[in-house]
C-alpha cells in the first residue's frame, strides 16, 4: 500500500505515486538482479492508471517495454473466472453441473459428482499434483492432455475433499467442459460476454513468439515460450500490463451483485 501526503493534489498524484514506488525498490525491496533484471507496474488510481517501467529484459538487451506480452500464469483463471459468472447470468450453464455429465469415464470415480461451482472455488478435492501426470520435473503442466488428466484421476483412489484446495487442473477441466457444454472454443465465448464489454480487449493470447517477453529459469538461462494447451485458460495466458490494468479498471465498474462468485479466484 502506498501512503501519500493528503495534500498531493490531482496534478501531481502521478509524481507522488512514482516517486513513492521509487522509494521503496531503493529502500524496502531486496531484488536480486541477476535472477530479475527488470520487471514492470500497473497501477489504478481512481479513474487514471501508471505504469513504471524498471530495468532491463531478461535478454539484457533493452529496457523493459510497457507494450510487451507476458506469460501471466495463474492469473489466467480470473478470466475463466469472469466469464464463467457471466454464462451463469445469463443461464447457459448451471452451477449443478457435474463432470461426470461432461466426461462419462469418471463415471464410479470419486470425482464423478464434482460440480462445475467446486472446479471454480478450488473445493473440488482435486490435488494439486498427479502422480501419473506431472512427469515433467522442469514444468509439470506444460504439454498436458485432457486423456492425462482424466487418467490421472482415475489413478487417484480418494478426492480428499476440503474447502479450498488450490489446484490447476481445476481450471484446466473448467475451460475444457464450458467449450463441451456449449459447443464453443473459450475466445468465441468471451466476445459474447456482454456484461465483459470493457474487459474484451484485455482478453488476448499473444499467438507470435516475438511477442513475448522471453524469461529466466532457475539457472539464469532465458527460457522459451512454453505451449500449457489444455491447460491454457488456467496458467498459459500472455498479456501485455495494459491488458491487466484494462482488466483490473473493468472488474471494478462491474456490478458486485452479478460477478460475486469471482472474489473466490
Amino acid at each position: 500500500y502506498l501512503v501519500l501526503p493528503s495534500t498531493v493534489d490531482c496534478q501531481s498524484i502521478e509524481k507522488e505515486i512514482l516517486n513513492e514506488i521509487q522509494k521503496i525498490l531503493k529502500h524496502e525491496v531486496s531484488i536480486d538482479t541477476s535472477e530479475t533484471p527488470g520487471f514492470i507496474i500497473g497501477i489504478v488510481e481512481v479513474d487514471t492508471t501508471f505504469v513504471v517501467q524498471y530495468g532491463l529484459n531478461a535478454s539484457r538487451s533493452a529496457k523493459i517495454d510497457k507494450n510487451a506480452y507476458y506469460s501471466i500464469g495463474g492469473l489466467s483463471k480470473v478470466y475463466l473466472a469472469l466469464l464463467y459468472q457471466d454464462l451463469i447470468n445469463r443461464n447457459q450453464i448451471s452451477d449443478e453441473i457435474e463432470l461426470n455429465e461432461v466426461y462419462p469415464s469418471l463415471q464410479g470415480t470419486p470425482w464423478e459428482s464434482v460440480k462445475f461451482y467446486q472446479l471454480l472455488t478450488h473445493s473440488s478435492g482435486i490435488p494439486r499434483t498427479l502422480r501419473s501426470v506431472n512427469t515433467n520435473q522442469v514444468d509439470p503442466f506444460e504439454g498436458i492432455q485432457l486423456k492425462d488428466i482424466l487418467l490421472g484421476l482415475h489413478d487417484t483412489s480418494s478426492s480428499n475433499k476440503s474447502d479450498f484446495l488450490y489446484s490447476h487442473y481445476n481450471y484446466g477441466l473448467l475451460a475444457d467442459a464450458l467449450e463441451r457444454i456449449t459447443s464453443m472454443e473459450i475466445e468465441q465465448l468471451w466476445q459474447n460476454c456482454e456484461p465483459c464489454t470493457a474487459l474484451r480487449s484485455s482478453l488476448i493470447i499473444a499467438t507470435s513468439d516475438s511477442c513475448i517477453t522471453e524469461g529466466l529459469n532457475k539457472l539464469g538461462k532465458l527460457t522459451k515460450r512454453k505451449d500449457y494447451g489444455f491447460m491454457k485458460y488456467s496458467l498459459g495466458l500472455q498479456a501485455s500490463i495494459n491488458d491487466l490494468l484494462k482488466l483490473v479498471d473493468g472488474i471494478r465498474s462491474l456490478d458486485e451483485n452479478q460477478f460475486n462468485i469471482t472474489s473466490e479466484e
